[in-house]
């Protein structure tokens, strides 16, 4: 069932699933055009990432998010990736979130576009990540090997994912194996295709949206699909980890690209190490997976060495895929990762305390043998089970299918009793593990653990530390990420690496470089920083001197809307321009063309551009003019547009009592009027645009502005009489520049090459539609960034209008987008302009026009 509170929903949790129910995954509310319900991974520090996938009907995407139950506050811009599920296009999204508090719930709706994707299902809730060094008792869940289904189906695996979202499990961790056999797009599938084997509505679905998974790589789908799917760019910055592919050459000499996936992060009083151990071959995969990952030179191993000797007093878990021992005559004992030399004894050597993993499709036990630490096997999370074979004296409690056993285990008598996952919970020192079987039920007794006892010391070294780092410098990049760098330090035996400090907290320990980017900031935030220097033996150098950073603040956005086309036009001047401006103009709001030629005209001489009826003034118009109190009234177009009764009107609010007519025998005459009698001969530019529409023209007047020059308007394949008499004129005494703006569709290439009887100097500013074209222009134009910028409807014109003048006087552009969407060519010229400076965005016209849910993407610039 669901709650209602406080205009959101949130979720209200079964407290048990029947064995062989098939619980219910997603309500039948959800958008048409999602296919994978939004699911969590780097749920590290204050952040986390909410991941899913539409169709292509949208090329935006977005995150609302907010303390439970209100489930507002933020808006995050996600960016999408395209991918293909069977043969059918999609798009995976992730939406990065920062600034979480700790140990908090949250709850969140996801949009494409407009289109609130969870329709009229519950918000998820989470609850984010437990402070490091919290003493606050937490659980969480892990399993491996799991992602296989059939044409019937796969109750084990769906009862084992449900069971994990009721369990009080905090965070899941996979031991590798997602998605068999391949592990392609379309084997994790989606919740439209059948034999979707981990996004299908059974599957994922159900615990991904409020649980986080930080998946460890398996040797089934051991490529870049497991990176796009799974990301955990938070935990891998933080912990000075990778999460990338990197090139590898294997025993036989071949080279490859393969994921390079490891990280570290806190949980409480635990520390979480997360590996690759694992190959995808045909033959000597465990011989490949020790070359790449595990020799002591290897970059992973000394990463992790590196790492557990940064972190002495915690409780460390290792996950990983590869077994240390495992009874099973097909997926064997890795013998490559056991003994000193390698992965067991390093983790041994600094105190891990338990290892888990999976690849053998059973559960397994093991205890602690000399000189290695306590490990589990953990794969049964979905894939088919596999038997237990040739019992060792290590193996504790074993149970595989068909019906096999080891140490002190009952004899199975059904796989569902072989399907499983762990719940482990840590109490200060203390650590419960228990297994649970698809059935419900849980088994091997719930081994509990008491870690008081100290780790070992870290093998001895050298006791010289490395000198002090210098040079630290922090420098901003945006508005969530700073910049650092610093000079090396030198020791007697060598530097091993660094830990940088953010606000005297550790948020990053990295390997031997000289630079780092700290990301997933808060914007317009100070943050101080000091780098640390240590060596292989754990002897660390002074902190180098402090540097400081500030993140860009946040864009400001505001709405100027009115009721109407002529009270949005009034809102927009009563937010730019003061009393007393020099001029007013006035057009009809009922057609384009003569308040397109107004525009530049009205920034020129520092006024407004209102919008009246043919034959009234409407009352918002009337009291911007009250308000306003311009020297003088200019009206464009003719009575037939503007009747002589509105003008006679108009008189009494111009304070000299001027009200002018500027008109032609049409659109393209009254434009060239308006230029003739506002801009001198001699401007630099003048810009070109078709009088049968208006978005082109719309974009043209700012930067026409911003140019010093006039916007004149042509046919498709001609240029009006007085359009050029108007461009002799404003050559007369030097040369100018034309601009044309829109494609060859709406101003052919003839009318361009006219055009050069006039200047020598043409070009052509366009893109494939009015975004594009609307976006070309600004950034040709406003190269160095700007202080405000206007955003309207490019699917109407009169928002626009109001919107040009006052961009102008901002100088600034005007970008359009959609009702409900901001199309990718705006997207890239906002990033681009808010990336240089901090502007003030204004949105021209109400929800109507531009969206409640376009207005919050805005805000996630």
């Amino acid at each position: 069932m669901a709650l209602a509170v406080a205009g959101a929903m949130v979720v209200a949790v079964a407290t048990s699933v029947a064995p062989g129910a098939v619980p219910r995954a997603a309500a039948a509310g959800y958008a048409a055009e999602l296919r994978r319900y939004p699911y969590l991974t780097d749920l590290v520090g204050g952040n986390v990432t909410v991941n899913f996938a539409t169709d292509t009907s949208q090329s935006t995407a977005s995150l609302v998010i907010g303390p439970a139950p209100g489930c507002t506050g933020r808006t995050v811009v996600a960016t999408g990736t395209g991918i293909t599920v069977g043969s059918v296009p999609e798009i995976q999204w992730k939406a990065r979130v920062s600034g979480l508090s700790s140990d908090t719930q949250y709850c969140y709706r996801v949009y494409l576009g407009g289109v609130d994707l969870l329709g009229t299902d519950a918000s998820p809730v989470f609850t984010s990540q437990l402070a490091a060094g919290s003493t606050a008792p937490f659980s969480f869940a892990v399993f491996g090997d799991w992602g296989q289904t059939s044409s019937s189906g796969n109750q084990a695996q769906a009862n084992i994912l449900s069971l994990i979202a009721q369990s009080p499990a905090r965070f899941a961790v996979g031991v590798g194996d997602t998605g068999y056999q391949a592990g392609t797009q379309t084997t994790y599938g989606d919740l439209v295709q059948p034999g979707s084997a981990v996004f299908g509505p059974s599957f994922w679905t159900v615990p991904g949206r409020s649980l986080a998974l930080f998946n460890a790589p398996g040797n089934h789908g051991f490529d870049s699909t497991y990176l796009l799917n799974w990301p955990q760019d938070a935990a891998a910055a933080s912990s000075g980890g990778r999460y990338r592919m990197e090139s590898y050459t294997d025993v036989s000499g071949v080279t490859s690209n393969r994921p390079s996936a490891w990280y570290a992060f806190n949980a409480g009083n635990s520390r979480f190490y997360v590996l690759t151990a694992t190959w995808a071959g045909t033959s000597s995969n465990y011989q490949n997976d020790y070359n790449a990952h595990w020799t002591q030179t290897s970059a992973e191993y000394q990463w992790l060495q590196q790492d557990l000797a940064s972190h002495p007093n915690q409780l460390k878990f290792a996950f990983w895929h590869y077994p240390l021992y495992a009874d099973n005559s097909t997926e064997t004992s890795d013998t490559y990762l056991q003994g000193p030399n390698s992965l067991e004894g390093l983790l041994a050597a600094y105190g891990v305390n338990i290892g888990f993993t999976g690849h053998t499709h059973i559960y397994q036990r093991n205890a602690q043998p000399a000189g290695g630490i306590l490990t589990y096997v953990t794969g049964g999370g979905g894939a088919t089970p596999e038997p237990v074979t040739g019992c060792t004296a290590i193996d504790r409690y074993a149970i595989g299918w068909s019906a096999s056993r080891c140490g002190s285990a009952p004899l199975p008598t059904s796989a569902s009793q072989v399907y499983h996952y762990l719940l482990v919970t840590v109490t200060g020192t203390s650590v419960r593990v228990q297994p649970r079987n698809s059935d419900g039920n849980y088994f091997d007794d719930g081994q509990t653990y008491d870690f008081r006892t100290p780790p070992p010391p870290p093998p001895p070294g050298d006791t010289t530390p490395p000198s002090r780092p210098s040079g630290l410098t922090a420098t901003a990049a945006g508005k969530s990420q700073i910049n650092l760098s610093w000079t090396a330090s030198t020791d007697n035996v060598g530097v091993t690496g660094y830990r940088v400090t953010r606000d005297g907290t550790v948020v990053a320990t990295l390997g031997n470089t000289t630079s780092w980017s700290d990301t997933g900031l808060s914007a317009g935030t100070t943050y101080t920083y000091t780098v640390q220097a240590f060596d292989a033996a754990g002897n660390n150098s002074s902190p180098s001197a402090a540097a400081s950073a500030t993140t860009r603040a946040p864009v400001t956005v505001t709405r100027e809307a009115g009721s109407d086309r002529f009270g949005t036009a009034a809102q927009v001047s009563a937010a730019t321009f003061p009393i007393g401006v020099p001029v007013a103009y006035v057009a009809t709001g009922f057609n384009y063309p003569d308040a397109l030629a107004a525009g530049p005209a009205a920034a020129k001489l520092g006024g407004p551009v209102l919008l009246v009826k043919p034959n009234a003034i409407p009352s918002p118009t009337a009291g911007e003019l009250k308000r306003l109190r311009p020297q003088r009234i200019v009206v464009v177009g003719g009575a037939g547009v503007v009747s002589d009764g509105v003008v006679a009107q108009l008189r009494p609010y111009a304070t000299t009592g001027s009200v002018s007519r500027q008109a032609g025998v049409d659109r393209f005459a009254t434009a060239a009027q308006v230029s003739a009698l506002t801009f001198p001969n001699g401007v630099p530019a003048v810009y070109v645009a078709t009088g049968f529409n208006y978005p082109d023209a719309l974009a043209a007047g700012p930067a026409a502005a911003k140019l010093g020059g006039a916007v004149l308007l042509v046919k498709p394949n001609a240029i009006p009489p007085a359009t050029g008499a108007e461009l002799n004129r404003l050559k007369a005494k030097r040369a100018i520049r034309i601009i044309v703006a829109g494609g060859a569709g709406v101003i052919s290439d003839s009318v361009l090459a006219q055009l050069r009887a006039y200047s020598a100097d043409v070009s052509r500013q366009s893109g494939q539609d009015r975004f594009a074209t609307a976006a070309r222009i600004s950034a040709l134009t406003f190269r160095g960034g700007v202080p405000a910028l206007y955003v309207a409807t490019g699917l109407d014109y009169p928002d626009a209008l109001a919107a040009g003048p006052a961009a102008a006087a901002g100088r600034g552009p005007v970008l359009l987008v959609t009702q409900g969407s901001i199309p990718s060519p705006t997207d890239l010229e906002l990033k681009r302009l808010v990336g240089q400076q901090v502007p003030r965005v204004y949105v021209a016209g109400g929800s109507g026009a531009v969206s409640d849910a376009v207005v919050g993407q805005l805000r996630g610039y």
